[in-house]
C-alpha cells in the first residue's frame, strides 16, 4: 500500500490476479478505516463480509483487539 498526496492510497498488486470490485473495494476501506478508529465491530463487519466465517464473532473481537494492540503498540 502507498499512501499518496491528498490522503489518497494506492494498491500495489505483485503479480496476484483477481478482480477488486466495488463491495471488496468497500469492504477494504471499512477494515482500514476500523483499524485507524481502534473499532473491533466495523473490523469484523468488513472480515465477515469479505467472507470469513461468523461462527464465533466474540472471540474473533477479542483477538482482533489484541491482534491490533500488538501492532498499534511497536
Amino acid at each position: 500500500i502507498l499512501v499518496l498526496e491528498k490522503e489518497r492510497l494506492s494498491f500495489v498488486d505483485f503479480g496476484i490476479i483477481g478482480m477488486f470490485d466495488e463491495k471488496m473495494k468497500q469492504d477494504s476501506i471499512d477494515l482500514f478505516s476500523g483499524i485507524i478508529k481502534n473499532d473491533m465491530a466495523l473490523i469484523t463487519m468488513a472480515l465477515v463480509s469479505m467472507g470469513m466465517d461468523p461462527t464465533d464473532i466474540e472471540i474473533l473481537k477479542i483477538d482482533l483487539e489484541k491482534a491490533i494492540q500488538d501492532i498499534t503498540s511497536e
